[in-house]
């Protein structure tokens, strides 16, 4: 089901994602950073394993989130969306990083493609863990009260 968002809900979606990937830019600059592990992939290697299980945390999660917010506004679930997954998470993690760190930094020829396949075969399972996480975060049978189904 498709929905029909307007002009200016977009554009507040727009400023969720950008204040949301600016966060998570600077957090994933200052773990990066802060490790004092200069010129490892190590870090940036957490930074998107700990993302993909957040990410997958959050889809788990956000079907049992109230679409209703305290003002009485639809749309709880996709400022969540967009503000912590497009955004945050998004901004968090880096495929752009992690293509351009290993080419630099992770020498000769078997080291990269080990750390690339390695970050997406853990990165998937990860994510998937954090979904299984996410769908058992309500307790009962997952029905948020007050919504129909």
């Amino acid at each position: 089901m498709t929905s029909v968002v307007s002009a200016g809900e977009q554009r507040r979606f727009g400023a969720l994602v950008f204040a949301g990937g600016a966060l998570g830019a600077f957090l994933r600059w200052a773990f990066t950073v802060d490790t004092g592990v200069a010129g490892s992939l190590w870090p940036l290697l957490v930074v998107n394993q700990v993302g993909a299980f957040a990410m997958g945390l959050l889809v788990g999660a956000l079907p049992f989130v109230r679409d209703i917010g305290r003002d009485g506004s639809p749309g709880r679930r996709n400022r969540l969306r967009v503000s912590l997954g497009t955004g945050l998470l998004g901004g968090f993690t880096s495929y752009s990083a992690i293509a351009a760190a290993t080419v630099q930094d992770a020498g000769g020829v078997l080291g990269p493609v080990v750390y690339i396949v390695g970050t997406v075969v853990l990165g998937l399972g990860l994510a998937r863990a954090g979904m299984w996480c996410g769908e058992r975060l309500v307790p009962g049978d997952g029905h948020v009260e007050g919504e129909d189904v």
